[in-house]
């Protein structure tokens, strides 16, 4: 108790000082939260398909259901007839690889007031791996464990929200099936979906999966379902398999096999079959070229927090050394004035920690999360009590150099001079 009532003396004599320490450590924990949440954006869509980017396989687009076509025909007028592929199962027929996996995005026929609505269902392994960003409710459930149709929705015109029930209708063999679906979620502006991606023309990296949708561009919603979910409400619907596909094929595939199988793709409408293992690479290229943007300015932080922390630890030790030397001759060890040092920046510490939080908190609940992206995660976790041990190592090398040379008699004889 007693240490504690000297720190609080302490920190008082000092306090400009320790409040410039104090911002500064706030400062830093938050710009280091903020780098760690800008590396953590590019993993969040890495991460969910990395094995199938760091295997054999194929990226596959595919421009509409009626793209993804075989056995192409004309009926007795001459019109051009489509088998489409409603299925990974048919696709995997028509690849010549051994195929290990295959995760793919459908695209269903919806309406709503007869008017059409662009949808695609994702195959519940999808849904388990990622999930877009959402402004409100929650993501889609295993469809075969749902006990109606979900759906996920964006910004749109109609005032559709979490909580309303939408008459839609599919179309299937037998014509317009009337299904009701609920609205459980809605993908925040700027989020990127599965998915819906059909341009060629960005580099060659995993965003080519994704496309990032604001309403206020595309002009239109957009809706999200399970696929085992439609299947299991309507039977045989008119679906097949469009926008991403990811193939995984088996560790003895040749490249041949693979170049086949992309003629095979493309002669069934993908867009761009590309080689996983290329894919990859640009990958790897994206990955650390957004690590090194970040690395020196960390860097910078960290060594900053440092020297100021020496810096400061120093001043205050020196301004001090008298009352120190003064608590050691009533009776106070050496080391309890070093727990004092200690103590205070440990207060400090915890104090701008809790300030860190709080901003960050109200900058992700704020209009500025569109420009400074905060992500709680581990990592973040990790990076601020890094700062936080710097800070408190600091506080004890300093004063342990500084009294190991010194002695309580020596600074008193110094200020009697």
């Amino acid at each position: 108790m007693v240490l504690f009532h000297t720190v609080i003396k302490n920190f008082r004599k000092s306090f400009v000082m320790n409040l410039m320490t104090l911002l500064q450590t706030t400062a830093t924990l938050i710009a280091t939260v903020m780098m760690v949440s800008t590396l953590s954006i590019t993993f969040q869509y890495y991460n969910p398909f990395r094995d199938y980017f760091q295997e054999n396989g194929l990226l596959v687009r595919f421009e509409s259901m009626h793209d993804a076509h075989v056995n192409l025909s004309t009926d007795a007028q001459g019109r051009i007839v489509y088998d489409t592929l409603e299925n990974t199962n048919e696709l995997k027929s028509y690849l010549h690889g051994n195929v290990k996996s295959i995760l793919a995005c459908h695209r269903p026929i919806t309406l709503v007031s007869g008017i059409g609505i662009p949808s695609i269902s994702y195959e519940d392994e999808v849904i388990e791996r990622f999930q877009p960003e959402l402004s409100d409710g929650h993501w889609l459930s295993n469809g075969k464990e749902a006990a109606e149709l979900e759906v996920v929705i964006s910004e749109n015109e109609y005032g559709w929200k979490v909580g309303d029930t939408i008459e839609m209708e599919f179309l299937n063999e037998q014509g317009a099936i009337p299904i009701s679906a609920k609205v459980i979620g809605k993908i925040k502006e700027g989020s990127r979906v599965l998915g819906f991606n059909l341009s060629g023309n960005e580099d060659q990296n995993f965003l080519l999966s994704y496309k990032v949708y604001r309403y206020d561009v595309e002009q239109e919603p957009i809706f999200i379902f399970s696929n085992s979910a439609l299947e299991r409400i309507n039977p045989k619907p008119q679906l097949g398999i469009c926008y991403t596909t990811f193939i995984q094929y088996t560790s003895d595939v040749t490249e041949d096999i693979i170049e086949l199988d992309k003629q095979t793709l493309a002669s069934m409408g993908a867009v761009g079959g590309i080689s996983m293992k290329k894919l990859e690479k640009g990958n790897q290229k994206y990955i650390t070229e957004q690590f090194l943007k970040l690395m020196p300015i960390t860097i910078v932080l960290l060594a900053l927090v440092m020297i100021s922390s020496i810096s400061c630890s120093a001043l205050a030790v020196k301004r001090r050394l008298r009352d120190y030397a003064i608590f050691y001759t009533v009776g106070l060890p050496w080391r309890h004035t070093i727990l004092i040092n200690f103590i205070q920046s440990a207060l400090i510490c915890v104090v701008s920690l809790v300030v860190a939080i709080i901003s960050l908190f109200a900058i992700s609940q704020s209009g500025l999360q569109e420009t400074f992206r905060v992500i709680w995660n581990m990592e973040a976790l990790y990076v601020m009590v890094a700062v936080i041990l710097v800070q408190m190592v600091a506080s004890l090398i300093i004063p342990l150099q500084q009294l190991h040379h010194t002695t309580a008699k020596a600074i008193l004889s110094s200020e009697r001079k």
